[in-house]
């Protein structure tokens, strides 16, 4: 496949305070990632300088536009001023200092992302959002602790419309469409049924009156994943108020359907999985990462391109794949673009046209970035 974004490849600073260095002759770029090896003290002479964006910069990644001729730099700093969103040429290269191993790559990523998230989440934003919570009689306690802190810290740090979230936990369909007539203003127990779908082991209904996670504690039961998969149901709670918040962030559920699984699932997978790391459920690194990566390679998903990852089908599964490319979008860009996606599409516009708008590259290149480093991302981190 061509790559449409080189440096002789792609260039990638390793972090928000790696700002590149121009002093009137030189550009000193402290880091560069190329194929799957990082450079360091990457040294080139500047042809013109194109035009300075400003405003914050807009993430990690410098890279070079061949197309264009252009390298496009997120921060740089030349007598004395920092200057951010700079577009140059470049007439040569003059020096490499160094190389790092491929694995530094996906370790600058996960660090990189594990502190965009830890950011955003150690604040409430919105303090007012109502969680309530049903826990049928006999169901595994387990859920009693995991449920409310995943919803909470989720629907409370995300700056969205969210006004109420609630959760579930059932052993048959019955009690919950009970819950359904008493609270939720359903007609019959018919349709509190259909509404309940309640073959699925979790799921959320994410709309007016609703906003409701469901578990099904009989199938968890039955196939006894909290034993069988960890990381999965641990992850779950804030996974599925996510939803939720998608919901609320793109102003409606039919504006939420017309994005990619890779994206809509791998986005909740992101957040359930850091959340649990980040409330003590597991670790991230050592439980949660493995188990993504996992199923990234399984269901015939290694066939697939990630700007092919679009639905609900057994010929993939979006849910390991989206979680990869979602950390990577977050290590490079931040945890609060990837946010502001939804409330571009909420303004009307598509998802591709919202990505651009609000993470600032086409999503083009960033399916070509994501794949040029598919193996390197899907290393695991020691």
């Amino acid at each position: 496949m061509r790559r449409l974004f080189l440096v002789l490849g792609f260039l990638f600073a390793t972090n928000c305070d790696a700002t590149d260095l121009y002093d009137g002759k030189s550009l000193t770029i402290p880091q560069v990632f190329y194929k799957d090896t990082i450079y360091t003290n990457v040294i080139v002479s500047l042809g013109n300088v194109v035009s300075v964006g400003g405003g914050e910069n807009s993430s990690l990644l410098d890279f070079f536009d061949e197309s264009s001729g252009q390298l496009f730099i997120s921060s740089v700093s030349f007598s004395g001023n920092i200057y951010n969103n700079v577009v140059v040429t470049i007439a040569n290269i003059q020096s490499i200092g160094g190389s790092q191993s491929n694995q530094s790559l996906t370790r600058m990523i996960v660090n990189s992302s594990k502190n965009s998230y830890t950011r955003y989440f150690s604040q409430i934003r919105n303090p007012n959002v109502k969680l309530t919570t049903y826990f049928q009689p006999g169901s595994n306690p387990l859920w009693q602790n995991w449920i409310p802190k995943g919803m909470n810290l989720v629907a409370q740090a995300v700056d969205s419309t969210l006004t109420y979230a609630n959760g579930m936990v059932a052993l048959d369909e019955n009690w919950g469409a009970n819950i359904l007539q008493q609270n939720f203003n359903v007609a019959t127990n018919t349709q509190a049924i259909n509404i309940l779908n309640f073959s699925n082991p979790y799921k959320t209904i994410n709309n007016a009156p609703f906003f409701l996670s469901v578990w099904n504690d009989t199938v968890a039961t039955q196939t006894n994943s909290i034993v069988n998969d960890p990381v999965g149901m641990r992850q779950t709670p804030a996974h599925e108020v996510f939803h939720s918040v998608q919901t609320a962030l793109a102003n409606g559920p039919s504006t939420v359907s017309t994005i990619p699984t890779w994206f809509k699932e791998g986005h909740c997978v992101y957040i359930g999985t850091y959340s649990s790391d980040y409330l003590g459920f597991n670790s991230y690194l050592v439980d949660a990462r493995p188990w993504a990566i996992q199923r990234a390679k399984s269901a015939g998903t290694p066939n697939f391109l990630l700007s092919q990852i679009v639905g609900y089908v057994a010929d993939y599964d979006s849910y390991g794949i989206g979680e990869i490319a979602t950390e990577f979008l977050i290590g490079l860009f931040g945890i609060e673009k990837s946010f502001n996606i939804y409330k571009e599409m909420a303004k009307g516009l598509n998802f591709n046209d919202s990505f651009q708008k609000a993470i600032g590259i086409n999503i083009k290149t960033f399916y070509s970035i994501f794949e040029a480093n598919r193996q390197t991302l899907l290393l695991p981190v020691n």
